[in-house]
């Protein structure tokens, strides 16, 4: 499991008037959902008090490229099969949220990293977006003002 150092945070974490400011961080990873990045979103949506709007961001190129692999030849059945549940948790943790999400995307964007059914705020000419077709994927075009607007 990918170890996590206070000095570089997997999930940068801001509040600040009832916004919930989440940014993945692993940028040269292309923010891929690791085990530690999957629990910190997890636990952290769960302590979400008196929040009004949350707003995801990947750092660096990339929004989220999906799934971590790097690890998969390591993994047994069952360890694979916690990491897919603990995904699908976090994908209805966000859908099932009590106030809307908006994920601002760029780069790759990719399967579970498109987080099912979450509405996302996307420059069409910055991000490329791949789902299995049993996902859906709410997009609403946005210029820069409109973009700017919607994080406060």
């Amino acid at each position: 499991m990918e170890e996590v150092s206070s000095a570089e945070p997997v999930l940068r974490i801001e509040r600040s008037d009832g916004l919930l400011a989440l940014t993945l961080n692993r940028p040269k990873q292309g923010n891929a959902l690791s085990p530690a990045l999957v629990e910190v979103l997890i636990e952290t949506l769960e302590a979400a008090e008196s929040v009004r709007l949350c707003v995801l961001r990947g750092e660096g190129r990339h929004f989220c490229t999906g799934f971590d692999l790097s690890e998969l030849d390591n993994l047994s059945n069952g360890d694979l099969l916690w990491r897919f549940l603990r995904i699908e948790t976090l994908l209805q943790m966000v859908h099932h949220a009590p106030f809307p999400v908006a994920a601002f995307a760029q780069g790759q964007v990719v399967g579970a990293g498109a987080a099912d059914h979450a509405a996302a705020l996307v420059d069409h000419r910055e991000a490329s977006l791949e789902l299995p077709e049993r996902h859906r994927l709410t997009l609403l075009q946005a210029d820069e003002d409109q973009a700017g607007q919607a994080a406060l």
